[in-house]
């Protein structure tokens, strides 16, 4: 690829693909043609883009600790903890077939008591995204109701609404129902837009039903056909790592 064409792919996205326009003689208007580099898959130049593109992405996505999460320090000791971690593994297996096609990402939902790894486990699953180029904003649910309280929340409201990917932590940690319109807004925008969002709650199934049945419908129906809405049932409150 020629230096010009290396700008504008870079200009581009660093896709090693990109359209471009160009005068023809007898045409009144220019053609538009599309540019594909033989070496797209293997150009230095791409993937340094791409590299910096990332490092940038979990600079400003608000992950903070949260960015070492991966799937290799998720401690496995008991067969539910590692069904968790494949069916993290599997979200990011059918995350990377969705943007090789160019489909929509899928949802992700994990529901159960604190201290059982939920956090950790959205974590990897965002992290992952980053790695294959998407942006994640990540957003507690705490300080999500305080930041709308103080300050203008349609800049807040916007930012969740347009995010490639929404991690919201915590949901109804503190159930605010003032509040509740803007985050019915964000994910109804989400929803319809087939904008992925990676959610943990504390509340169980039934008990999001009750607090908002058209809001968590919504999160369900995204999660569940996807296969990707796990409860992780603690009765006997022994799965609570903290207090081990």
């Amino acid at each position: 690829m020629n230096e010009e064409k290396c700008k504008r792919c870079l200009a581009f996205g660093g896709k090693g693909i990109f359209n471009y326009d160009q005068i023809v003689k007898d045409h009144e208007l220019p053609v538009e043609y599309t540019f594909r580099c033989d070496d797209r898959f293997t150009c230095e130049k791409i993937v340094e883009y791409r590299q910096k593109k990332v490092e940038h992405y979990k600079e400003i996505s608000g992950m903070g600790n949260l960015l070492d999460k991966s799937l290799d320090n998720f401690q496995v000791n008991d067969s539910w903890q590692q069904y968790c971690k494949d069916v993290v593994q599997s979200y990011l297996n059918d995350s990377k077939v969705a943007i090789k096609k160019q489909n929509p990402l899928p949802w992700l939902l994990f529901m159960g008591k604190t201290g059982t790894g939920k956090t950790h486990l959205c974590s990897i699953a965002a992290n992952g995204l980053m790695d294959l180029g998407k942006r994640v904003s990540y957003m507690t649910y705490p300080s999500l109701v305080r930041d709308i309280k103080m300050f203008n929340a349609d800049g807040l409201v916007d930012k969740a609404k347009h995010t490639d990917v929404l991690f919201l932590d915590d949901l109804f940690k503190f159930e605010d129902s003032k509040c509740n319109l803007e985050l019915f807004e964000i994910l109804d925008y989400r929803y319809k837009e087939d904008k992925c969002t990676i959610i943990s709650t504390e509340k169980k199934e039934a008990e999001l039903m009750e607090l908002d049945e058209a809001m968590f419908g919504r999160i369900a129906e995204k999660a569940s056909l996807s296969k990707y809405c796990t409860e992780i049932a603690d009765k006997d409150n022994d799965r609570n790592y903290r207090l081990k």
